[in-house]
């Protein structure tokens, strides 16, 4: 069954949506999962590029691709999840890491 609104990827700063990152990673993360928000949140946000599913105006997924090459943070809304976002991000951000000449290397953790 397609979609309603189509699903768009894009690859971004933090800076520029960083209420709808940070909003994405404390559902899941925070609230959903009940990781300490002194863990989830690090210094790195600023340097990383960021890939983001958005359907209508909402972003309903993110993933994290660091300048070092790691790639994390992946978050995906629990009514979209099951209907390939994650692998879309990380799709978008290994085409990111190859453009950007970076070694990829994705945590377990």
């Amino acid at each position: 069954m397609p979609l309603a609104n189509p699903l768009r990827i894009e690859v971004t700063r933090f800076q520029t949506y960083q209420s709808e990152i940070m909003a994405v990673r404390k559902t899941v993360f925070i609230d959903e999962l009940g990781i300490s928000p002194d863990l989830e949140w690090d210094n790195r946000d600023e340097q990383a590029l960021y890939a983001i599913a958005i359907s209508g105006n909402e972003v309903i997924g993110i993933g994290r691709l660091q300048a070092d090459g790691q790639l994390g943070r992946i978050a995906i809304l629990p009514d979209w999840r099951r209907k390939e976002v994650g692998t879309r991000i990380v799709q978008r951000l290994i085409k990111a890491a190859i453009r950007s000449g970076l070694h990829l290397f994705i945590r377990s953790d």
